[in-house]
C-alpha cells in the first residue's frame, strides 16, 4: 500500500528536481524547444482524451472485462 503512494511522490520530487535544473540552466533555444514540445504533448493528449470511442461497444465494460 505504501508503495501506491511513496513511488509517484518520489518520480514527481525527481520529475519538478530535473525541470528546475533544465529551466535555470538552459539557454534560449532550448527553452523554447521545451516549451513547444511541452505545447505539442498537451495538445496531443487533449485530443485523444476528446476523441470519441469508434464503436458504442466500447463503452460497454462489460464487453470488455475478461473473466
Amino acid at each position: 500500500m505504501t508503495v501506491k503512494y511513496i513511488i509517484p511522490i518520489v518520480l514527481i520530487v525527481i520529475w519538478i528536481g530535473g525541470l528546475y535544473e533544465l529551466i535555470t540552466s538552459a539557454t534560449t533555444e532550448h527553452l523554447i524547444i521545451i516549451l513547444s514540445l511541452t505545447i505539442l504533448s498537451l495538445i496531443a493528449s487533449l485530443i485523444f482524451t476528446k476523441l470519441s470511442a469508434r464503436t458504442d461497444s466500447w463503452l460497454n465494460a462489460d464487453e470488455r472485462i475478461i473473466e
